[in-house]
């Protein structure tokens, strides 16, 4: 095993060094800087390390911000970046983003939700909850994955998919624990909850970052007069997200079978604290009305999700002893995701690589497609927010000259909603979203299954989701 792992780590060290070293105008990109190299370096290391398991994910990830701290970043040594003009040296990155990508947004409602899962132990209303949502599923174990992943799309449609995530693993975790000898069936479960909200989010237009950042295309700098409206994008992607979660589902009971033929949801119920049961339930229900209604309140997602962190402590659900049960590795994978984000914007490399492409030259269903295809890449390594919050102004100002050759395939509105569909799809590793590390640290996943059925489900994602949009599309706009 170690030979296996020295050999994994010199092929990925050989690559980055290569990278680093390569001439920029080999690879059609003359203009980029040392910086934006080094970055490269890293981020080829890294996603060999990563895909190949050579250390432990949180390991590479601990790694990553190591060394962009100390090659790219404004505190890194100096000899590495003396005797290059501004220019060929190209933009460090201040080391405090680095550092800070460990108290990211997104890593703090990772926090949360191990926070909600722990407080639903301790209270004894997982198992409640369990009989209570799922009794009209039956006892079938492929038709209560069903009743998770139905219940989680819908739920994602209005609220976070981080908290969705948070909230039905919680709810999920006697089952998951009953399925304790049945890896397969405990890592469909909690693999489902995530897919099921990754999907659910695509729904409605304030279902995830990437599709809020879509719709303000849409009804501000495409075309206002001819864009969805909320109630048009629910009506028309509803059908595309249970087409998904079916597909979805079908395919996590034919690669995970379950070893069960039923589960048991009728679990006995530990001693809880009434009065803890009824704060954790009312923290629940502000928090979820919060998420749905905190726009309008001037709180986003992730201040709100910090609310049954700052609860439970305060009242006892969640002690020092508690803390211990934190997967705080899943906390540092996820940080590690975040940082390489940090750098390819900061350093500038994406935006470089995406103004790069000659998508006006390219036929038109490629220049539909192609730019979701990227993202979808991109954002399999990286925070899907940042990748749609790059990505989407270049392709929407290089589209303006083309946009009768692209019209009978959907126009720029095809575009751009593909574009945020295939960033919401991207779920092949357990850094590509938050949804995806939650069900990593407490499902028994092995990463090669993950990288199968999130590609899968993806490519697949993506091949409806283009077909019936530009179909739709034709008849809508």
């Amino acid at each position: 095993m170690k030979t296996a792992r020295i050999i994994k780590f010199v092929i990925a060290a050989i690559v980055a060094v290569v990278c680093w070293s390569i001439s920029p105008t080999i690879i059609g990109l003359p203009d980029l800087s040392l910086i934006e190299r080094r970055m490269i370096a890293i981020t080829a290391f890294s996603i060999i390390l990563w895909i190949t398991e050579a250390f432990p994910l949180w390991v590479t990830s601990v790694s990553v911000i190591m060394l962009m701290l100390l090659l790219v970043s404004d505190s890194s040594f100096l000899f590495l970046n003396e005797g290059y003009t501004t220019e060929a040296l190209g933009h460090t990155i201040p080391y405090e983003k680095i550092l800070a990508s460990i108290g990211d947004p997104s890593v703090i409602l990772i926090m949360g939700a191990f926070f909600i899962a722990i407080g639903a132990k301790q209270c004894g209303l997982d198992a409640r909850f369990v009989r209570i949502i799922l009794r009209p599923f039956g006892y079938r174990a492929e038709m209560v994955l069903l009743g998770f992943m139905t219940i989680t799309a819908i739920i994602s449609m209005f609220v976070s998919n981080i908290a969705t995530t948070a909230m039905m693993l919680a709810i999920a975790m006697p089952i998951i624990r009953s399925l304790n000898q049945d890896r397969n069936g405990s890592a469909a479960v909690a693999f489902g909850i995530a897919i099921a909200a990754n999907i659910g989010g695509m729904g409605t237009p304030i279902g995830s970052p990437p599709n809020i950042i879509a719709f303000r295309y849409l009804s501000e700098m495409v075309d206002p007069i001819n864009s969805l409206s909320f109630g048009d994008w629910t009506f028309y992607m509803f059908p595309i997200v249970a087409l998904l979660i079916l597909i979805s589902w079908l395919l996590l009971i034919w690669i995970l079978p379950f070893h069960k033929s039923r589960i048991n949801i009728d679990l006995s119920e530990r001693n809880y604290n009434k009065t803890q049961s009824y704060i954790f339930i009312a923290t629940i229900i502000v928090t979820l009305t919060l998420l749905v209604c905190g726009d309008q309140l001037g709180l986003n997602s992730f201040v709100v999700g910090i609310l049954p962190i700052g609860i439970f402590c305060l009242t006892g659900i969640v002690t020092k002893k508690e803390l211990g049960e934190i997967q705080w590795h899943i906390i540092w994978l996820f940080a590690g995701s975040v940082a390489l984000g940090v750098g390819l914007k900061e350093s500038q490399l994406m935006q470089h690589v995406v103004e790069a492409m000659p998508f006006t030259s390219w036929p038109p269903i490629m220049i539909v497609i192609g730019p979701g295809i990227l993202c979808f890449l991109l954002s399999q390594f990286m925070n899907n927010t940042t990748a749609t919050a790059i990505i989407l102004p270049i392709i929407a100002s290089s589209i303006q000259g083309v946009q009768a050759s692209i019209a009978p395939y959907g126009g720029a509105t095809a575009i751009i909603i593909c574009l945020a569909f295939a960033a919401s799809m991207a779920m092949a590793l357990p850094i590509s979203t938050p949804s995806n590390a939650l069900a990593y640290g407490v499902g028994n996943i092995r990463q090669r299954r993950m990288i199968l059925l999130g590609f899968v489900i993806g490519i697949i994602g993506l091949a409806v989701t283009y077909s019936l949009f530009i179909y739709l599309s034709s008849i809508i706009i």
